[in-house]
């Protein structure tokens, strides 16, 4: 038996987010007209936070049937992302997709009554390939960030990770750490108005996605950041030309 949502927990699901897909790096308009004046078109999922039935994706023991059901076990998303999020669920945790929650509500409520989205405020990304100095560790391949904030208002960074668009490899940066001594983790970090910070994250996982795929450098990619909005802030293209002694 699977604990489903109700039609009326759906619908407010996804009127609390303005029908917009709650992952941060999308926020895809999930709903619109067909050509039909009396139809319309969604591609929106009321998806379960922890699994409806046991076995499934994230699934609490601990949960009633009705807390399953309930609207505060329910993420709104597009289609595409709730199939995204059932497929790594090493990656989207209950956490993580808590917290996507709470930020496109947040964002939903600020929007109300306004005549139009407030313009995007991007911020500065640089990404680099370099080498660092780990104590303990030698001489290790790194991916570098650089990321500034010219806007007239503090910004959170909730994540990282690098792309190679050609190859379609897209990861996050797992444990980034600050540029500074001794490196400590660097998410979630507030920048103030006019401020930057860099930080670094190991290319293992993003290397052994290019064996994967049978992919060998050189390749172009492209750094991104995400921040507590929802919005994702991109480097300009660099090449990728390392390759560890396992490659």
């Amino acid at each position: 038996m699977r604990d489903e949502f109700s039609e009326q927990t759906k619908r407010a699901l996804a009127l609390r987010v303005g029908y917009r897909c709650s992952r941060p790096e999308c926020t895809a308009l999930t709903t619109g007209p067909q050509d039909d004046e009396s139809k319309f078109v969604n591609v929106g999922v009321a998806a379960h936070i922890t699994a409806a039935s046991q076995n499934g994706p994230r699934f609490d023991p601990l949960l009633t049937a009705e807390e399953r059901a309930s609207a505060a076990n329910g993420i709104w998303l597009c289609q595409n992302c709730a199939k995204l999020i059932d497929s790594d669920t090493a990656q989207y945790t209950i956490e993580v997709l808590q917290r996507w929650k709470i930020e496109r509500e947040a964002e939903a409520r600020r929007q109300i009554g306004r005549a139009s989205a407030e313009p995007s405020r991007d911020l500065i990304v640089e990404l680099h390939v370099g080498e660092l100095i780990e104590s303990g560790v030698g001489r290790t391949p790194k991916f570098l960030f650089k990321v500034a904030n010219p806007n007239q208002r503090p910004a959170t960074i909730w994540g990282a990770g690098v792309e190679a668009p050609d190859a379609g490899i897209s990861v996050p940066i797992f444990k980034p750490e600050l540029l500074v001594f001794p490196p400590r983790l660097a998410f979630p970090r507030e920048i103030d108005d006019g401020q930057g910070f860099a930080f670094s994250g190991a290319v293992d996982y993003f290397e052994s996605e290019l064996r994967s795929k049978k992919v060998v450098p050189p390749v172009q990619v492209i750094g991104y950041v995400t921040d507590a909005l929802g919005n994702c802030h991109q480097s300009k293209p660099t090449t990728y030309s390392r390759w560890s002694s396992a490659g």
